[in-house]
């Protein structure tokens, strides 16, 4: 109902229910705050405009796909935060081990 109000088409309202029900936290958050948050959803969802890019030696620059891209420290909101985090939710930037 808010994906609707929000502006989202069928298709992204079918994706943002397809990850809600794979993602019990997103839709904790989406529920939390709906117009605030499908917001942000849909920003860090939005596809890069490759016609825009400017061309370096006729290829695209480095990292020209997160172009434009929001990127929230959320894990909700960032699917590859989200696979970074261990089974307790905490983020292990390095290997505790090799200490």
């Amino acid at each position: 109902m808010f994906a609707m109000k929000m502006g989202l088409d069928e298709k992204m309202q079918k994706k943002l229910i397809a990850e809600m029900t794979h993602n019990p936290d997103l839709a904790n958050l989406i529920k939390s705050d709906p117009e605030r948050n499908i917001a942000r959803w849909k920003i860090a969802r939005r596809p890069v405009d490759k016609s825009k890019l400017v061309k370096v030696n006729g290829r695209n620059p480095v990292n020209a796909e997160y172009a434009g891209k929001n990127f929230y420290f959320e894990p909700e909101l960032n699917r590859k935060l989200k696979s970074n985090l261990d089974k307790n939710g905490n983020y292990d930037c390095y290997d505790k081990s090799a200490l």
